[in-house]
């Protein structure tokens, strides 16, 4: 992995693997796309009031 300015520029595969996934490399890609999804989709909390502690929704 290569770091630069606080972020990943490179990701490499492990130099023991005999078949390393084509995948590692595009990641750099993604990580800060604005395409990302930041949160899983589908699940909202709610805060209610203070004697009832926050309740979990699933959409």
């Amino acid at each position: 992995m290569r770091i630069e300015d606080h972020r990943i520029t490179e990701l490499r595969a492990f130099e023991h693997d005999p078949d390393p996934s084509p995948i590692g490399p595009g990641i750099v890609d993604v990580l800060e796309s604005p395409t990302r999804i930041m949160a899983p989709i589908g699940s909202t909390v709610i805060r209610v009031p203070q004697e009832r502690s926050a309740v979990r929704m699933n959409s």
